[in-house]
């Protein structure tokens, strides 16, 4: 089986739709599929007969999306696949942007503070 595939999100939408695709999925009898997603839970969880799986909330950070199959009889016998997913954290969630906006609504307050005094100094000069 081959190895793990790498994928990079950007965090947009609240979550992430995935479609499994493989031959007999929605014959339960024929195929038994189950995943787990690993960063949010690690219980395995019985695939949708349609193969859509609908995550959420998915947050920045790394998860794992590992599918297993049924290989046949006996205790432990799967076959696995594995998706390794990386979504980015979207602008605001950074720390740096905090700092940035700290910096900008301090910029603003300095601004008007001045603008402010500059108003009082004409009123008395006019009065």
């Amino acid at each position: 089986m081959p190895g793990p595939i790498r994928s990079t999100f950007r965090r947009v939408y609240n979550s992430l739709i995935l479609e499994i695709s493989c031959p007999y999925l929605g014959n339960r009898n024929n195929l038994y599929l189950q995943y787990n997603l690993s960063g949010l839970s690690e219980d395995w969880k019985q695939m949708p007969e349609d193969g859509t799986l609908n995550l959420k909330p998915v947050g920045a950070g790394e998860l794992s999306l590992r599918v297993r199959k049924v290989n046949g009889f006996g205790k432990n016998n799967y076959q696995y696949r594995q998706w390794n997913i990386v979504v980015i954290p979207s602008f605001f969630g950074r720390p740096c942007s905090l700092s940035w906006a700290g910096l900008l609504v301090l910029a603003l307050l300095v601004v008007l503070v001045q603008l402010r005094l500059k108003l009082v100094e004409k009123k008395k000069e006019i009065g």
